[in-house]
């Protein structure tokens, strides 16, 4: 599906929190604090890119229930 922006951008941005974003879904956020303390942690490219992919991993699993996320990382 094609989104008309990257999507791994988006993520970027949050996991470095270039962003505030906060999520309608419980897990999401759980997962972008996670995401966010690890790079903290270890503010290496491998790191990012490993959060990069758990949080693409997740949205894709759970795109059914993430669908109203699309309108706001287009915004940001």
């Amino acid at each position: 599906m094609e989104l008309g922006f990257n999507l791994d951008e988006k993520f970027e941005k949050i996991v470095k929190r270039k962003v505030m974003y906060q999520s309608g879904s419980m897990g999401f956020n759980l997962l972008i604090t996670r995401m966010q303390k690890r790079y903290s942690a270890n503010p290496t490219e491998e790191v990012l890119k490993g959060a990069i992919k758990e949080m693409h991993d997740f949205y894709e699993k759970y795109r059914s229930i993430l669908t109203k996320e699309l309108e706001i990382f287009k915004r940001m």
